[in-house]
């Protein structure tokens, strides 16, 4: 005896798959779909059929799907800047300068860690700190920026 599964009439028959993921994956999906107007599954197996698509005409594998946020600076980008911004304080005079280009500087970094937080891109983040700072320092940085994100209420 089979059983009915409830939901709409026009549902589509096929395949049932069930799938596993992080937490945060799981609410960056959640979020990515209801932007975009649909499921979670029918979000998921459009990004497939997208990515096939773009690997079939030999366009970059890589590329996000639609709907999808990008970090707006890669890894080179980011350190061009970080070592830009200490060029520039390095060629400043005095230390109170120095001080509040520093200050300025750190505002911003941890503005762009709190947005991450935000925006449940915690695994995003760490990478980047990790590959940055070395996985002690890291973990350190991270931890300081959830437990802002989460007084702020910026937790996901």
């Amino acid at each position: 005896m089979s059983r009915k599964r409830p939901g709409p009439k026009s549902r589509i028959s096929g395949v049932h798959l069930s799938i596993s993921c992080t937490d945060t994956e799981w609410s960056r999906s959640r979020r990515l779909a209801d932007a975009a107007g649909k499921t979670i599954s029918r979000y998921l197996i459009d990004c497939a059929m997208e990515a096939a698509a773009l690997m079939e005409r030999g366009e970059a594998g890589d590329a996000l799907p639609a709907g999808a946020e990008g970090l707006v600076l890669d890894p080179a980008q980011q350190q061009a800047l970080l070592d830009g911004v200490r060029d520039l304080a390095a060629r400043l005079p005095g230390d109170r300068q120095i001080a509040e280009q520093a200050a300025m500087a750190a505002f911003v970094f941890d503005a762009v860690l709190l947005d991450m937080a935000g925006r449940g891109l915690r695994e995003e983040r760490d990478a980047l700190l990790a590959a940055h700072f070395g996985g002690a320092r890291a973990a350190e940085i991270a931890a300081g920026v959830d437990r802002r994100a989460a007084e702020r209420g910026l937790s996901p």
